[in-house]
């Protein structure tokens, strides 16, 4: 059986260092992890890999994130798709019916792993209540900083 085929793209290098090197770390799936900082470089390993998930930023300079998950939709079209923002609820609805998970920051690598496990997990783990997770802490994330910093 192969390793499962992952790209990790987001502006920030140390973003996708951290988050790839959590999803290698992981024992219980064989991950063969790409990471990127360079939205061109991202839309070139898009298509030309074959994938199996793809977690993007929203935000990149030159292209965004939807655009890098539209090219990997059209090479691979079973890759679980996550987008991953900073704008809230500021986003037109088009964009959650788009992807597998939508992703709000900040957010923890350990969840954002265990997000990545669940969408690539061959039973179709329940999704609803892990984005419901990952959104909730991140929401409980952004109001512990607010609240120490007032």
């Amino acid at each position: 059986m192969r390793a499962l085929r992952v790209l990790v793209v987001d502006d920030e290098p140390r973003v996708v260092d951290v988050l790839a090197s959590a999803l290698r770390a992981l024992r219980t799936a064989r991950l063969e992890v790409v990471g990127t900082s360079d939205a061109r470089d991202a839309l070139r390993l898009a298509r030309e890999q074959d994938l199996d998930l793809a977690l993007a930023d929203y935000h990149m300079p030159g292209f965004d994130g939807l655009e890098i998950l539209r090219a990997v939709r059209e090479r691979s079209p079973r890759a679980r798709l996550v987008l991953v923002t900073g704008d809230g609820g500021h986003l037109p609805p088009q964009l959650a019916s788009c992807c597998d998970a939508l992703v709000q920051k900040p957010f923890s690598f350990a969840d954002l792993a265990s997000l990545a496990l669940d969408l690539l997990a061959p039973s179709g783990a329940p999704l609803a209540r892990r984005r419901a997770d990952v959104a909730a802490r991140g929401a409980r994330a952004r109001s512990e900083r607010a609240s120490g910093q007032a």
